[in-house]
């Protein structure tokens, strides 16, 4: 308890300096509540090796929302040994995660989950099986973030070592998933409806087979883009772990076929010509020729491609499907009374997200749309001065979820760009 405790201290500690650089009350005690909210209320404990981030209003880690939830803090590791020492710990945690179930996207400690009935393989510590590409790649994300702002090679144990093979071997199943793959997922719910991952068919193609988008619901088309798209940069990431830092040729050769595969058929699949919009990404596609058109709120989602390489604003094909996402060619996209944004199938018809509000900001260097964006998430935060999951776009008095620390966590890093506090 005391290294949280000190963990705290550090955090509220370079919380009061950079409201400093805050000319706004409003936006002083919004930054102050989305900054701490993770520290304050998500970590359940800390210690070395040992990092345990629930997600909120449940007892349970997900891989891609706990990195999420710490971002804001990674601006500041080289101040802090706690901050420093928190996301190593969380690393090592992700891994001991993944070396029990790499399909697996949510944790717990201990009791038993409430999805111990589906149709799928659970394991002991699982929480929840849905296999979304993204989770096994946030991790890969993170130590590279980790080790490129600390220049921390020790990071690189033998654990990493085993379990981001693991992950390679995960991608590489899910690259030929017809062939290869003994995955699948049954959910039936309470109200009949079947959740089955078998429904939609693919052709293995090159891409990467998704069970489930980052919002946890069933991908339409099993080719999710935007996490293929995330997956190209993780690749990259791991050619130069597995040749400069462990010198394992034979992992590298494997991480770059896969890799010049999957770089083949995202321009062949993802890439699409529509005659009146023009080219752009599709959200999925099957590799039989259909596709779907639209964004979803959670990351990564095609909205925030430029978060993972900045070559993205100066790419074409994104820059038209950012004027695309953010029309009403996108089916999630809502223009109400108050707000303006990004929705997601997950939640109700006409509800924004403040998630899709902070992303947008933080990938867009325009005065007026970072205005924009910032007066966005100061009413959809209603009285309580913290990001709920979604908000109705005609009265921010209706929302869902009264705080989401994914959500916090991103409005504070948002703040930090449009305040340009580091």
């Amino acid at each position: 308890m005391d290294r949280l405790n000190d963990l705290k201290k550090d955090i509220h500690d370079i919380n009061n300096k950079l409201i400093l650089k805050i000319n706004n009350d409003e936006h002083i005690h919004l930054f102050t509540n989305t900054f701490l909210n993770t520290v304050d209320t998500t970590i359940k404990y800390f210690k070395d090796n040992d990092t345990y981030i629930i997600t909120g209003d449940i007892d349970a880690m997900w891989l891609r929302d706990s990195i999420n939830q710490i971002v804001q803090y990674l601006p500041f590791i080289n101040e802090s040994l706690n901050i420093k020492d928190l996301i190593k710990s969380l690393i090592f945690k992700q891994m001991k995660f993944i070396q029990i179930d790499p399909y697996a996207n949510a944790f717990i400690e201990d009791g038993v989950s409430k999805w111990v009935n589906d149709n799928t393989i659970m394991k002991e510590f699982v929480w929840e099986r849905k296999y979304e590409l993204d989770s096994i790649c946030y991790p890969v994300y993170l130590i590279n973030e980790y080790y490129k702002l600390t220049n921390d090679s020790s990071i690189f144990n033998n654990d990493v070592y085993s379990s981001l093979k693991l992950i390679l071997d995960t991608i590489y199943i899910e690259q030929h998933h017809n062939k290869l793959s003994k995955y699948s997922f049954v959910r039936i719910k309470k109200n009949g409806i079947i959740v089955d991952t078998n429904k939609t068919p693919t052709i293995d193609c090159g891409l990467i087979w998704s069970g489930f988008r980052p919002s946890d619901d069933l991908c339409e088309f099993h080719y999710l883009v935007p996490s293929n798209l995330f997956c190209k940069e993780i690749l990259n990431y791991l050619l130069y772990i597995f040749k400069d830092i462990y010198n394992d040729s034979t992992y590298y050769n494997k991480t770059l076929d896969i890799l010049n595969n999957l770089n083949n058929a995202i321009y062949k699949y993802c890439v699409i010509k529509d005659d009146y919009l023009g080219t752009m990404y599709a959200y999925e596609v099957d590799g039989m020729g259909n596709y779907n058109l639209m964004d979803d709120a959670n990351t990564p989602s095609l909205l925030s491609l430029p978060l993972y390489n900045d070559s993205y604003y100066s790419d074409l094909v994104y820059l038209n499907t950012r004027k695309t996402l953010l029309s009403r060619f996108n089916k999630y996209f809502y223009k109400g009374n108050i707000l303006s944004g990004v929705g997601s199938p997950h939640t109700k018809e006409g509800y924004v997200w403040p998630l899709a509000i902070s992303v947008r900001g933080l990938t867009t260097n325009f005065k007026k749309e970072l205005d924009e964006c910032m007066n966005y998430l100061l009413l959809s935060c209603t009285s309580t001065y913290l990001m709920h999951e979604s908000v109705d776009c005609n009265n921010n008095l209706n929302y869902s979820r009264d705080w989401f620390a994914w959500a916090n966590a991103m409005c504070s890093l948002f703040m930090i760009k449009y305040y340009k506090l580091i």
